[in-house]
């Protein structure tokens, strides 16, 4: 049986995406290298080879964005959704890395649109996981104010429900901080349409993969730790004007009270638990209990994830000290 052609685009625009991941990373692995030995030797140069680098990834980028345009106006199988969602989440980071903001904003929102259709899928956790800490990093990068990037809701309208989840099931984390961690809740929330914020919902939720819940850890404790400094720094308010809207609503707050704090500010202050310290020795804990249970062959201090949890703790306690 033949697939139908809106399929195939779907499979060619998830397959050329990750090819063009590998070509970001080995690109970014070849500069790092060639800016160092120019940098010792007081020279830097851009060699053909970065330049036919850059220029593989971008038509990797771009065939894939073609092959997308081919499915996104067909209904594709249900099986390829969160493989489509994936790759828009790719396209994001390809455009952070050129500092195209207003792409990145656009293909993250198209990212969240599909996740929040995507409840109880493998591997949905995970993904979030990852846009968590892209954001953090774009909440870092714009020193947490809404207002530095573009407003794109009149060409992308925000996320939605895809569904009513109001008779499932709620977990005794989801109670505690009075949110959902449903995919399409965290999607389509008021609070995550420009970066994800407040409680780390796939931390807080113990179905999810160890690997996922300290990546999510980090992301909140960047935020958390980004918010801490401002609010010593300043007392102006923190979030935009958006945001800050968002805030006045909680019904634990005066008006007086949230219009100076993000949404991760209030979760910390009245959850001390999801302090940036608290956070990441929370990390480290699960680290040790993944490694535990699955027995690497090479000693943990290779690990990835162990390595970022481990400079995050220098970087954010450092950033304290020098206050």
């Amino acid at each position: 049986h033949q697939l139908p052609k809106f399929d195939v685009a779907a499979l060619q625009a998830v397959r050329f995406a990750e090819l063009a991941m590998g070509a970001l990373a080995d690109a970014n692995c070849h500069v790092s290298a060639n800016t160092t030995k120019g940098t010792m030797a007081g020279t830097t140069t851009t060699t053909s080879m970065e330049t036919s680098r850059n220029d593989l990834l971008l038509a990797l980028a771009n065939a894939s964005v073609l092959c997308l345009r081919d499915c996104v106006e067909e209904w594709i199988h249900p099986s390829l959704m969160f493989d489509v969602a994936r790759t828009y989440f790719f396209h994001a980071i390809f455009r952070a890395q050129f500092n195209d903001m207003e792409k990145y904003s656009k293909y993250r929102r198209l990212c969240m649109r599909h996740l929040a259709q995507l409840d109880e899928v493998p591997g949905v956790e995970t993904l979030m996981a990852a846009i968590s800490f892209q954001d953090s990093l774009v909440y870092m990068i714009h020193n947490a104010s809404e207002d530095n990037l573009p407003n794109i809701d009149g060409e992308i309208p925000r996320v939605s429900p895809a569904h009513d989840v109001n008779g499932t099931q709620t977990t005794n984390a989801e109670k505690k901080y009075g949110i959902r961690i449903l995919p399409s809740r965290v999607a389509s929330n008021p609070i995550n349409q420009i970066w994800i914020q407040g409680a780390p919902t796939v931390l807080i939720n113990e179905a999810a993969p160890a690997k996922s819940r300290v990546l999510d850890a980090m992301a909140c404790a960047i935020r958390s730790s980004l918010d801490e400094a401002k609010s010593r720094l300043t007392k102006e308010p923190i979030q935009s004007s958006r945001g800050r809207i968002i805030s006045r609503k909680r019904k634990f707050l005066s008006d007086a009270e949230a219009k100076d704090k993000s949404a991760t500010e209030w979760e910390v202050e009245h959850h001390p638990e999801l302090s940036f310290i608290n956070l990441l020795a929370e990390a480290s804990n699960l680290l040790k209990k993944d490694e535990d249970a699955s027995s690497p062959a090479l000693p943990s201090i290779f690990g990835g994830h162990r390595l970022l949890v481990s400079a995050l703790d220098v970087i954010l306690n450092l950033d304290r000290v020098a206050d």
